[in-house]
Order: C-alpha cells, then sequence, then structure tokens
C-alpha cells in the first residue's frame, strides 16, 4: 500500500475507531441497528455505507394491489438489497365488490359495523352510565353514528373521491385475483430472494402489527380491509396456495411461515397441494395458522 494512502487509512480508523473491529462484529452492529436508522448508520463513512447496503430492507411488505407487486418486484431485482430481505408480510385482503355508488355506501356502512363501535367508543369514551345527563348521552349517540354511519363520518365530497379511489383498487386487485392471485408474478419475484428466512400471510390484519404501509394505500378508499368475503373460493386459500406453489418452485428453505385468516377447508386439500406443502414444510421450525369457521 503507498505511504500515503497507509496514513489516510490510520487517520480513518483513529478518528472511528469501530473500523478497526473485525468485520463480523461491524455487521453485527447493523444487525442490532433499528432498521429506520440503518441509513444514517451508513453516512458515518464508506466501509458502513457498504456494510449497511445488506441491511437496508430486512423485511418486504406486499400488498394484493398491482403496483405493490411491481414494486416488490424491482426490489428482487436489485443486486444487493435482494440479498437483503429476510422476511416478506403479504397482506392478501380484497375489496369488496360494488356496482354503484348507492351499493357501495351501504356497503361501507356494514363494513364500518364493529371498527365503527370500537371508533365511536374511543371518541366518545365508555358508554355513559344509567345515570348519565341527557347532555352525555347526546354526545356519546353522536360520536357513535359519525364512527358507524359513512354519510355522517364524511362529507359529500369525501364519498365521491372514495368512490373513485375503490374503484380504481379494485380494478388494480380485479386481473391479479383472475390470474390465479398473482401466482406467475410470486413464483418469479420469491425466487430472487435468496435469504427469505421468515413469511407471515396476513388476512384480516392477522399476525401483521404494522398498518403504516396498509393505511397509505386503503386511507383514501374509505372501505375498512375486510378480507375476501363475499367471493366464491375458500378465505385466503388460493392465496396461500400460490405463495406455496412459489416457495415449492423457487426452493425457499422458509424457517417460519405464519398465514391467518384461513378457511378450515385448507385442512382438505387436494393430493397435488398436500404434496406441495410437504416440500415446503419441512425445513419450517415455526408454523402458525389461523382458521376462519364460518
Amino acid at each position: 500500500m503507498p505511504a500515503r494512502n497507509r496514513k489516510s487509512s490510520q487517520r480513518s480508523t483513529s478518528r472511528f475507531p469501530v473500523l478497526q473491529l473485525p468485520l463480523e462484529l461491524q455487521h453485527l452492529i447493523f444487525a442490532a441497528t433499528d432498521p429506520r436508522d440503518v441509513p444514517n448508520l451508513r453516512l458515518a463513512c464508506k466501509t458502513f455505507a457498504t456494510i449497511g447496503m445488506n441491511y437496508l430492507l430486512p423485511q418486504a411488505q406486499l400488498l394484493f394491489t398491482r403496483q405493490s407487486f411491481d414494486h416488490l418486484s424491482e426490489v428482487s431485482q436489485h443486486p444487493v438489497l435482494c440479498r437483503s430481505v429476510k422476511s416478506l408480510i403479504y397482506c392478501v385482503d380484497l375489496l369488496g365488490q360494488h356496482f354503484d355508488k348507492d351499493e357501495w355506501i351501504r356497503g361501507l356502512a356494514r363494513e364500518m359495523g364493529l371498527d365503527g363501535y370500537i371508533r365511536g367508543s374511543e371518541w366518545a369514551g365508555p358508554e355513559p352510565p344509567v345515570h348519565a345527563s341527557d347532555r352525555e348521552r347526546r354526545f356519546y349517540e353522536r360520536n357513535l353514528l359519525r364512527a358507524t354511519d359513512p354519510e355522517v363520518r364524511y362529507s359529500a365530497r369525501q364519498l365521491s373521491l372514495g368512490w373513485v379511489a375503490y374503484g380504481k383498487l379494485w380494478l388494480e386487485q380485479a386481473p391479479l385475483r383472475n390470474a390465479s392471485y398473482g401466482k406467475k408474478e410470486i413464483i418469479a419475484t420469491l425466487a430472487r430472494f435468496p435469504n427469505l428466512k421468515h413469511i407471515t400471510l396476513s388476512n384480516f390484519h392477522y399476525f401483521c402489527d404494522d398498518y403504516a404501509y396498509f393505511d397509505a394505500t386503503y386511507k383514501h378508499v374509505l372501505t375498512p380491509i375486510c378480507g375476501d368475503e363475499g367471493y366464491s373460493e375458500p378465505c385466503g386459500m388460493p392465496q396461500l396456495l400460490s405463495l406455496i406453489q412459489a416457495l415449492d418452485r423457487g426452493g425457499t428453505a422458509l424457517e417460519s411461515l405464519k398465514a391467518g385468516l384461513i378457511s378450515w377447508l385448507f385442512l382438505d386439500v387436494k393430493n397435488e397441494d398436500f404434496e406441495l406443502m410437504k416440500s415446503v414444510f419441512h425445513a419450517l421450525k415455526s408454523f402458525k395458522m389461523a382458521f376462519m369457521t364460518g
């Protein structure tokens, strides 16, 4: 090494002594760092910028929309980011089908039922006691109505924009649903993640604690996420089977798999699907599934 470069290297390590640690320990520092802080840590020096590329995206997220599928495909084709992905959260919720705005509003009112009562209790507080005043009862009922009636919660303009956003998103989901629930795209994409070890397939938000990505996509639609109720296929089964086929085709050796809510009919799968399951499940260390029995 030339004397000038050697002196520059010595000055660098003296200013930033962490670089004197073995490379394995430097990687452990990034492994223990919150993924949201990795971009800032990469700014420390060139060495950390290079190491940090492997920890920028430890968890990928996939929604059942064309835009989300395309984004994950781009990540899978990146020479560095594809190796950093260790886990995947796949939210398979589908929008219900409505043919006109009035029907959509009625469906929205039904879907806001339980969710609305929960939000109503948050806005209005606990249900008034027996000795509560009329004013307290009116306040509670007004907030509860706001939570459960879309025409009270939203303005006419918000409902119009929501109807348009719903139509666009439903049209995004329809081709994927009709093409074996995006099986072709999933097979091509998952095969390009060599270090993928953990997958969560979430329906009705089961096994999923981070709603930020989903809220950013669905907030303009207004419609609460409702799994895939109303479709002829058993709840969650087509999505899970397409995922299993993708894992089998790509030879992915998963360590953990979570899936929920899935129709109980999954327990009565066809023989060919069962053989695929055996090839995928043999390496699993953890498997959790939540069934829908209704």
